[in-house]
């Protein structure tokens, strides 16, 4: 009714030439909203399943597995000690000293950066809970997205629908992409770290903190 009398008095944006088009497309996309929405969220658990099952070593394992091996220091090796000093012969063995300080540096890097990692984590489940529930509001409202693409001054919410379904739908493979990055970024440099050297350990962590903060931001992006 509004697009006849819109169409009688000549009021050009609500015309039938104009809005007829757009009602019989947004009529036959309101049935198919849910099902729009629903291929949107398959095809994003699909791709972050990949990389889920890579950080899980085909489901084998677990995330904590790879968050362990990519946060914890190497084994400090144990050396023999000296010969026991014969007669007239003075001095200590220096191997078990070293060992312990090493072991002492690596406690305290674990300190450093477990809470760090904690966080990233934790609020890495915030974000896919948060996930879950904007979906569930985005397929109940997606009916009235494809209604609002009629009307010129309602379009804009047609299109945040749009932008909203795509964020939330690829946040998480985003996050298991860049998470997976960071993990494997991390075991690789702790493989070429010497335990025992306190400078690198301590900018190898940093760095794999880094990563971990980065991958929460680019995927909340």
């Amino acid at each position: 009714l509004w697009v006849a009398i819109a169409t009688i008095f000549d009021f050009e944006p609500y015309t039938a030439r104009q809005l007829l088009p757009k009602l019989i497309i947004a009529v036959l996309l309101i049935n198919f909203s849910l099902p729009i929405g629903r291929a949107f969220i398959n095809l994003s658990n699909g791709i972050a399943n990949v990389f889920y099952l890579r950080l899980t070593d085909g489901g084998t394992a677990s995330i904590y597995r790879k968050v362990a091996l990519a946060t914890k220091f190497a084994a400090v090796k144990k050396t023999t000690p000296t010969a026991r000093p014969g007669p007239g012969q003075f001095g200590q063995p220096q191997s078990t000293q070293d060992s312990l300080s090493g072991r002492i540096q690596s406690r305290l890097f674990k300190l450093f950066v477990a809470p760090f990692l904690i966080f990233v984590l934790f609020a890495g489940a915030i974000f896919i809970l948060i996930r879950q529930i904007s979906l569930i509001f985005v397929l109940i409202l997606g009916p009235m997205a494809f209604l609002f693409l009629i009307l010129p001054y309602t379009r804009p919410f047609y299109n945040q629908w749009w932008e909203r379904l795509a964020k939330w739908s690829f946040f998480l493979p985003a996050f298991m992409f860049f998470l997976f990055l960071s993990l494997e970024a991390g075991s690789q440099l702790l493989a070429n770290t010497n335990p025992n050297d306190p400078v690198p350990l301590f900018l190898q962590n940093l760095l794999v903190i880094g990563l971990l903060f980065g991958s929460l931001l680019a995927a909340n992006q």
